[in-house]
């Protein structure tokens, strides 16, 4: 998984072509720092909401899904290396019990 600050379309494209091509490959997740942080909690990758999917320059904002012209435009398979999308607000995960053990969180967000 790759996690960026404020990822956005281009900087995948500058990860699919900067790179050695197996290292885009060997990719199977790429996230925003917000939902990376969400997953690490989860203990899997959980989707984005759409203000955050948005800042990736990649949706479109009115069927609030990911654009696959756009994807495609980036990076090959892309699509498959971002989360859905998910209305704002849905909760989509449970803090792992690793979490719970460790630091007594014990919620669903």
């Amino acid at each position: 998984m790759v996690a960026a600050k404020g990822n956005s379309g281009p900087q995948d494209q500058e990860i699919f072509s900067a790179g050695p091509e197996e290292a885009y490959e060997r990719t199977t997740h790429i996230a925003l720092v917000s939902s990376f942080i969400a997953s690490l909690l989860a203990g899997s990758v959980v989707p984005l909401d759409p203000g955050d999917a948005s800042g990736a320059n990649l949706m479109d904002i009115h069927r609030r899904a990911w654009n696959e012209r756009a994807l495609a435009a980036t990076a090959p398979g892309l699509d498959e290396r971002l989360a859905p999308i998910v209305p704002s607000g849905k909760p989509v995960g449970v803090v792992h019990r690793w979490f719970i053990g460790k630091t007594q969180i014990c919620c669903t967000w």
